[in-house]
């Protein structure tokens, strides 16, 4: 899960265009995880 997280902030239009949406939805989800990958 936290490569997952870290794909997501890393390249998160990459993603989308992928169709890897649900990560977005996670950040909604999970906002103490924004906080650790901008930290």
């Amino acid at each position: 899960p936290r490569d997952t997280c870290y794909v997501a902030s890393e390249g998160l239009p990459e993603l989308k265009y992928s169709g890897y949406q649900p990560v977005v939805h996670l950040w909604d989800e999970f906002p103490p995880l924004k906080d650790i990958l901008k930290a």
